[in-house]
């Protein structure tokens, strides 16, 4: 968004009573369409329900490895579902309150990486962290509910 159009949308908005946090998620926009990629550590939510309770983590994650993210568009509990694929084994998903942008970038066109950074045996729920890295057309994805949990 160019530095005019974001001022008259400000000046616009001020007569509309536009709230603050609307300016700064648009500001944030902003500066993600600008970025040739984001990376964002998170961990897999869900993982012991669709690997299997008894399995443990580090029986089926290596660090290192890629996995799929696929936009889950027929969730009926998150609309901005993400789920995490290993080859065609569904493990889990992007955790709820940082999956709008990643979304976001699948529903444009773009692609999300993937990568498994650490992996903790005795913590099954939150211990598989992972890196995803946006890549595509951030511009599309912009357009989005703002970039919480971003960095």
């Amino acid at each position: 968004m160019k530095r005019r159009e974001f001022l008259s949308w400000g000046l616009y908005g001020v007569g509309m009573g536009v709230t603050a946090g609307m300016v700064e998620r648009v500001a944030a926009n902003a500066r993600a369409a600008r970025a040739p990629y984001r990376r964002m550590r998170t961990h897999i939510a869900g993982a012991p329900y669709r690997i299997g309770l008894s399995t443990q983590v580090d029986d089926v994650f290596k660090l290192g490895q890629r996995l799929r993210a696929v936009r889950e568009r027929q969730n009926g509990y998150d609309r901005h579902a993400v789920a995490l694929y290993l080859d065609d084994w569904h493990v889990g998903y992007v955790p709820r309150d940082v999956n709008r942008h990643p979304e976001a970038v699948l529903a444009a066109g773009g692609q999300v990486g993937v990568e498994v950074i650490a992996i903790d045996p005795d913590n099954p729920w939150d211990g598989v962290s992972i890196e995803l890295t946006w890549i595509g057309p951030l511009a599309l994805a912009a357009k989005g509910e703002g970039v919480e949990g971003a960095g």
